[in-house]
């Protein structure tokens, strides 16, 4: 899920289990000073989580 400091959320699907596949997350333009990525739940096979990077284009 993706929150935004304005309040406003987000709900992000599965996202890809390999770094090297890029998933794309668009929504109107905000004007925002931070956002949180929030995971809610894995799969019962993960060890670790997190993103390999986040990229915020206007």
């Amino acid at each position: 899920m993706l929150v935004f400091c304005d309040g406003s959320t987000i709900s992000v699907s599965e996202l890809p289990s390999y770094d090297w596949i890029a998933r794309e997350i668009k929504f109107s333009e905000k004007t925002i000073t931070w956002l949180a990525f929030i995971i809610t739940s894995v799969s019962l096979t993960i060890r670790n989580i997190g993103l390999a990077e986040m990229v915020v284009v206007k």
